[in-house]
């Protein structure tokens, strides 16, 4: 049995058709979508190092550092870890708010990632 192309009955959309497919059908497809997209968008946060109330360095730099400045003045800085310890109390001097675990992930991760240039 066939059904009938869109019908309207009280301002409502009764049996309307997209594409051969039912609008009911397509809505709750959508919506299905949307629930996986927002779980796996959870999953993959609560992955993070974020979710073990660690952060990495990474994020550290650039959730303090660009409360102040750009990304590309820590990027252009190529500096020892003992450059880097005073660079950072110096920030924490002028107000950054690092806490004392923070400090050593965020100079080790400065080191690591923007020290000397080996040659």
């Amino acid at each position: 049995m066939r059904m009938k192309p869109s019908t309207f009955k009280k301002g409502f959309i009764t049996g309307r058709r997209i594409e051969g497919k039912m609008m009911s059908d397509i809505l709750c497809y959508r919506s299905r979508i949307r629930f996986i997209v927002c779980a796996a968008m959870l999953l993959i946060l609560m992955a993070g190092p974020g979710c073990l109330g660690r952060r990495s360095g990474r994020e550290l730099v650039q959730n303090r550092c660009t409360e102040c400045h750009t990304l590309f003045q820590v990027e252009a800085s190529r500096k020892t870890s003992r450059e880097w310890r005073i660079t950072v109390s110096r920030m924490i001097d002028y107000g950054a708010r690092i806490s004392n675990k923070e400090i050593r992930i965020l100079i080790d991760y400065l080191t690591d990632t923007y020290g000397p240039e080996k040659s």
